[in-house]
C-alpha cells in the first residue's frame, strides 16, 4: 500500500464549509433554473441545447454530491468497518464528483466537436449527432465516465487513524499508472480535441472566412452573427471549466510527486490541493450566469418562465405568455436551432 494515507486535511476542509454552502445553494439553483428553461422552452430543443441540459445535470449532481463529502461530514461520526467503507465509497468521498466533473469535460467535448462537424463540415451528415442520436451520446458520456472512476470505488476506504476517506492501493506504481491513465484519457485528451476544435472554428469564422464566407443578404448575415454567438458561448462555459479545473488536476502531479513520508510538506500540499479542488468544484455554478449575461434568448425564456409561474400562481389567464412562448419558433428550423447565443 502507499506510504501515508493518514495525513489530515479537516482544518482547510472545516474553513471552506460556510464558502460551500454558498456555492451550492447557488449553483443547484442555477442550473434547476437552466434545466427547466430549457425543458419548458420548445425552441431551445436543440442538440447543442441537450447537451447544455446534460452540462447542468452533472454540475448539479457535482454541487449536491459536496453536501455528504463537504459539509455534513462534520455532523457526524463516521462509522468505521464495513459500513463506513460502503459510506465512503458512495458519499463521503470524491469518488462521484469525480464522475460528474468527467462527464463535464466529455459534454464539453462533444459540444465542441458537434459545434466543429456542424460548421467547418454542414454538408456531411454522417455521424452528425440529432434529436434523435443525442440522448445515446449522453448515455455514452455517462457510462465512460463511470467506467473511467470503477478502479476509486474499488481503493476507497475509511481509514479511522485519519478519520477521513482515503484511496488504499496495493502499491504506489498503480496508483501512479491509474493517476497516468485518468490525467491522459479523462482530462488532457479531452481538453486538447476541445481546444483543436474551437481554435479551427474561430479561425473559419474570423480569419479565413471559410465559414459563410460571403454573407450578402440580410440572412446570411444575421446567420454568420448567430453562429459566432454561439461559438461565443461555448467558449465562455468551456474556458471558465478549463481554468477553474486545470489547476486541480495539474496540482494532482505535484502531489504524487511529493514524499509522502514527509508528513508535515505533505499534509501542506493536500491542504493546498483542497483549495484547488474546490475551485474546480465552484465551476459548477459558473454557466447559469455565463447564459443570463451572454444570452437575450435565455434571459427572455426566464422572464416568460417567471411570468407564467407567476400567472398560475394568481390563477389568470395564461393565453397570452403561450402565444408568446409560441412566437419565437415561428421562423423554422434554422432560427429555433440558435438557441442560447441568440443576443439582441
Amino acid at each position: 500500500m502507499t506510504a501515508n494515507i493518514t495525513y489530515s486535511t479537516e482544518e482547510i476542509d472545516r474553513l471552506l464549509v460556510p464558502i460551500y454552502v454558498i456555492v451550492i445553494m447557488f449553483g443547484v439553483a442555477g442550473n434547476t433554473i437552466v434545466l427547466v428553461v430549457i425543458k419548458s422552452t420548445r425552441s431551445m430543443h436543440t442538440t447543442t441545447n441537450f447537451l447544455l441540459l446534460n452540462l447542468a445535470v452533472a454540475d448539479s449532481l457535482t454541487l449536491l454530491w459536496c453536501v455528504p463529502y463537504k459539509v455534513l461530514i462534520f455532523a457526524f461520526v463516521h462509522p468505521s468497518g464495513v459500513g463506513g467503507n460502503i459510506l465512503c465509497k458512495f458519499f463521503t468521498s470524491y469518488n462521484v464528483t469525480v464522475i460528474t466533473l468527467t462527464v463535464s469535460i466529455f459534454t464539453l467535448t462533444t459540444l465542441s466537436v458537434e459545434r466543429y462537424r456542424a460548421l467547418i463540415n454542414p454538408l456531411q451528415r454522417k455521424f452528425r449527432l440529432d434529436l434523435e442520436t443525442v440522448p445515446y451520446a449522453i448515455a455514452a458520456i455517462w457510462i465512460a465516465s463511470a467506467a473511467f472512476m470503477v478502479p476509486l470505488f474499488v481503493v476507497t476506504e475509511y481509514i479511522p487513524e485519519a478519520k477521513a476517506c482515503r484511496v488504499k492501493w496495493s502499491s504506489k506504481e498503480q496508483e501512479d499508472l491509474y493517476s497516468l491513465c485518468i490525467m491522459v484519457f479523462s482530462i488532457f485528451t479531452p481538453i486538447m480535441i476541445t481546444v483543436v476544435c474551437y481554435i479551427r472554428i474561430i479561425k473559419g469564422l474570423y480569419f479565413s472566412n471559410t465559414i459563410c464566407a460571403i454573407p450578402t443578404g440580410l440572412q446570411q448575415q444575421s446567420d454568420v452573427q448567430e453562429k459566432r454567438k454561439i461559438v461565443k458561448i461555448l467558449l465562455v462555459v468551456t474556458g471558465a471549466f478549463v481554468m477553474s479545473f486545470l489547476p486541480y488536476a495539474s496540482f494532482r502531479i505535484v502531489v504524487a510527486s511529493a514524499d509522502e513520508n514527509d508528513h508535515d510538506k505533505y499534509s501542506k500540499l493536500q491542504s493546498l490541493r483542497e483549495i484547488f479542488k474546490f475551485i474546480s468544484y465552484a465551476s459548477s455554478c459558473f454557466n447559469p450566469v455565463i447564459y443570463a449575461v451572454q444570452s437575450s434568448n435565455y434571459r427572455e425564456a426566464c422572464k416568460r418562465l417567471f411570468l407564467k409561474k407567476c400567472c398560475c400562481f394568481k390563477g389568470a389567464s395564461l393565453e397570452t405568455g403561450s402565444m408568446t412562448m409560441g412566437r419565437s419558433i415561428t421562423n423554422g428550423e434554422l432560427q429555433t436551432a440558435q438557441q442560447f447565443s441568440v443576443a439582441k
